[in-house]
């Protein structure tokens, strides 16, 4: 006689880039094993491939591609799974900015959000006629821009790949046309101020962010900290 099987319970959940929904299952036994291997090596690329695998997993769309999404859909995916997985709570520690002390606090996830800037564009003015279109890092470009080694891109490897294509008047250039030595002499041509205005797209890109506040169990000092980035929501 085999096994029960037994019954997952189905969430919805609506994609921050697109608006698309889509629906999920909490990850299992099986997807935290894949989640834990990956920490222990402490390896981010490992860590980041082992989180796309565990969303391809609970994403139950056929349609659904993970590597193509930008890492704050990532992000956002994996917040909502842990919240309905593990709790939707998380408990985390934070120094007290006045006396040191480390005071323990929680964090409800069901209440963190991607956080959208009014003045995020994907088109960079880079002089009067000459711009960039820029497209949001996914993991299939963070995998490319990988090294051999498994060490992960800097970040100005990463705003050079997130550059789809620069224009000029009416005439447009895929990036995708032109060889690395070609693109690269292209970001070594810019101004220091030419250069910032690209990297204001990354600046102000939707991410996870969450405000904190606590009075310190020591002093009673109210501390108030901004948190962001996958990582430091979870303890």
């Amino acid at each position: 006689m085999p096994l029960p099987v037994l019954d997952v319970p189905t969430y919805d959940l609506t994609l921050p880039s697109t608006d698309h929904q889509y629906k999920y299952r909490p990850f299992l036994v099986k997807e935290e094993k894949i989640l834990l291997m990956a920490m222990e090596g402490e390896d981010e690329a490992e860590i980041l491939n082992a989180v796309c695998q565990i969303i391809g997993n609970c994403i139950l769309d056929d349609n659904f591609n993970v590597d193509l999404l930008p890492l704050f859909d990532i992000e956002y995916i994996f917040l909502k799974l842990r919240s309905k997985s593990i709790g939707e709570t998380s408990n985390l520690e934070f120094k007290c900015t006045e006396c040191e002390t480390s005071n323990k606090v929680t964090v409800d996830l069901s209440k963190i959000e991607i956080l959208k800037s009014e003045d995020h564009t994907n088109k960079i003015e880079i002089t009067n006629d000459v711009g960039a279109i820029m497209r949001y890092p996914t993991p299939k470009s963070m995998t490319t821009l990988s090294s051999p080694d498994g060490s992960v891109a800097s970040a100005f490897e990463i705003l050079e790949a997130s550059v789809e294509s620069i224009y000029q008047g009416d005439e447009v250039h895929d990036m995708e046309d032109y060889t690395f030595p070609e693109k690269r002499e292209f970001f070594d041509s810019l101004t220091q101020e030419q250069f910032e205005n690209i990297q204001k797209f990354m600046a102000t890109m939707p991410k996870l962010e969450h405000d904190i506040t606590f009075d310190c169990t020591e002093c009673s000092t109210t501390n108030k900290i901004k948190i962001e980035g996958l990582q430091n929501f979870f303890g």
